[in-house]
C-alpha cells in the first residue's frame, strides 16, 4: 500500500535517531547497553572483525544474537559499513512475518523503517560496496512462507537450498534478481532487473532503476551507471510530484554514488557537480560535504576542507571518524586546540574508538606534556585491536617517554 511524503519526512527522523543509537555514548539506555557479548577464547574484544565472525555465524541459527554482535561491530569500528548490513538482516530474520512483507513491498512497519535506515546508514559509509547478506533475505523469507503453511516445519540444509530454488524459479524476477546478485551473478541480475523495471509501476521504478545501477557500479561499469542513477533520479522525481511512495528513497544518496564513481574516475569537475547537486536534493546530506572536502585537499584549498569537514560534522555530531579527519586538517594546519577538542567530541560520541587517542597523545606531546600523552597513548593501546599497524610506533613512543620521566626522576 503507497503511502505520503509525509512518512518519507518520518523515515528521515528514524535515519538522524540511527545516528544516535550508533553512538556508544548517546543516552539510549543504562550501563546494560554497554555490557559488550561474549567472545570466544583467544578472540581480540578490540577486534571489530572478532564480533562480526561472532555475528556472521549465528546469523541463520539466532538472529538475535547476531544483532548485538554486529553492533558492537559497528561500534568498534564505526567507518566499516558492513556490519550495518548485518544488522539489518539480522534484525529482520528476527521478524519472519516482518521479513516477508518487506521483501515483497508491504507497507512498512517500524521494523521495516529501521531497516531502511540501516541500509541508509551503511550507503552513508560505501555506497559502493557489495551487499554481502542477500542471501540470507531469500532463505529467511523462504523459512517464512513455508511456515505459514506448516509451522512445524524445519528445514536441513538440503530441503532449504531445494525449497529457495524452487521459491526462486516459481517468484517473479525482482526475488530472482536477488537470488542472482547474492550469487554474485552480476549479468544475471542485470537483465533480471531490467525485465523488473519495465514491469514496474511508478511508485517502484525508481527504486528498482537505483538498483540496477548499484550493480553496474559495484561491477565497475561507471559509465553505465551514471546513466542509470540519471534514470533514477529522473523516475525519483516523477514519484515525489505524485505524492506517492511506499518507502523513502534518498535522490542524494544516488548522487553520492555518481560523485564516488567520478572521483575514481579522474573526474573532480563532475564529482564537485554530483556532490553540489546532492546539497541541493538534501541540505543535510554529510557525505557530499566530505566528498567536497576530499576535492579541495586534492586541490590543495585546505581552508574549503577544512570548512566542509566542519559543516560534516555540524550535521553529522554522532560520527568519531568523521571527526577525526576534521582534527587531522586542524593538527596540518597548526590549531592544536581545535584538533584536541574534535578528538575529545569523538571520544565523548564513541568511548570504545581508539583512534582519538593517538592524536591526543601527540598534541600533548607536542605541547611538552608527558603526562598527558603517556595517558592518551596507554589509553589506545587499551583499545585499539592487536592488528592495528598504530600500536607498534604508539608503543615506541610511550616507551620512550617513560623513560624520559624515570630520567627526570632520578
Amino acid at each position: 500500500m503507497p503511502r505520503s511524503r509525509s512518512d518519507s519526512v518520518a523515515a528521515r527522523f528514524c535515519w538522524a535517531l540511527l545516528g544516535l543509537l550508533l553512538a556508544p555514548g548517546a543516552p539510549v539506555s543504562s550501563q546494560e547497553s554497554e555490557r559488550r557479548p561474549e567472545l570466544p577464547d583467544g578472540a581480540d574484544p578490540n577486534s571489530a572483525r572478532a564480533y562480526y565472525d561472532v555475528a556472521v555465524e549465528s546469523l541463520e541459527r539466532d538472529p538475535r544474537r547476531a544483532v548485538e554482535y554486529f553492533r558492537w561491530a559497528a561500534r568498534l569500528q564505526p567507518d566499516w559499513a558492513e556490519p550495518l548490513e548485518g544488522w539489518r538482516t539480522a534484525m529482520l530474520l528476527t521478524e519472519p512475518r516482518e521479513l516477508a512483507q518487506y521483501m515483497l513491498f508491504g507497507r512498512r512497519s517500524a521494523v521495516g523503517v529501521l531497516a531502511d535506515s540501516l541500509r541508509h546508514a551503511a550507503s552513508l559509509k560505501a555506497p559502493l560496496q557489495f551487499r554481502p547478506f542477500e542471501e540470507h533475505l531469500v532463505q529467511g523469507l523462504v523459512r517464512s512462507m513455508a511456515r505459514d503453511f506448516d509451522p512445524l516445519d524445519v528445514f536441513d540444509d538440503i530441503q532449504l537450498e531445494y525449497e529457495v530454488e524452487n521459491l526462486v524459479r516459481d517468484m517473479g524476477p525482482s526475488v530472482r534478481a536477488l537470488f542472482a546478485y547474492a550469487n554474485h551473478d552480476i549479468d544475471l541480475a542485470l537483465d533480471l532487473y531490467g525485465t523488473v523495471v519495465q514491469r514496474a509501476d511508478s511508485t517502484t521504478r525508481g527504486y528498482w532503476i537505483s538498483e540496477r545501477a548499484h550493480l553496474m557500479a559495484i561491477a565497475g561499469r561507471y559509465e553505465e551507471a551514471r546513466i542509470e542513477y540519471d534514470s533514477a533520479l529522473a523516475a525519483l522525481r516523477k514519484t515525489d510530484e505524485e505524492e506517492l511512495v511506499i518507502f523513502y528513497l534518498s535522490k542524494a544518496d544516488q548522487l553520492h554514488s555518481m560523485g564516488l564513481m567520478a572521483e575514481v574516475l579522474g573526474d573532480p569537475a563532475q564529482a564537485r557537480r554530483d556532490y553540489d547537486q546532492a546539497l541541493e536534493e538534501d541540505l543535510s546530506y554529510h557525505p557530499a560535504h566530505e566528498g567536497l572536502a576530499r576535492l579541495s585537499l586534492a586541490a590543495g584549498d585546505t581552508a574549503d576542507a577544512e570548512f566542509r569537514y566542519r559543516m560534516a560534522v555540524d550535521l553529522a555530531p554522532y560520527e568519531p571518524a568523521l571527526r577525526m579527519k576534521l582534527a587531522g586538517i586542524l593538527a596540518l594546519g597548526g590549531d592544536a586546540s581545535g584538533a584536541r577538542a574534535e578528538a575529545e567530541e569523538a571520544v565523548k560520541s564513541n568511548p570504545h574508538f581508539a583512534a582519538p587517542h593517538v592524536v591526543m597523545g601527540a598534541l600533548a606531546e607536542r605541547t611538552g606534556d608527558a603526562e598527558q600523552a603517556v595517558t592518551h597513548y596507554e589509553r589506545f593501546l587499551s583499545l585499539a585491536p592487536r592488528y592495528d599497524r598504530t600500536r607498534a610506533s604508539v608503543q615506541n613512543r610511550l616507551a620512550a617517554l617513560q623513560a624520559g620521566g624515570r630520567e627526570r626522576d632520578r
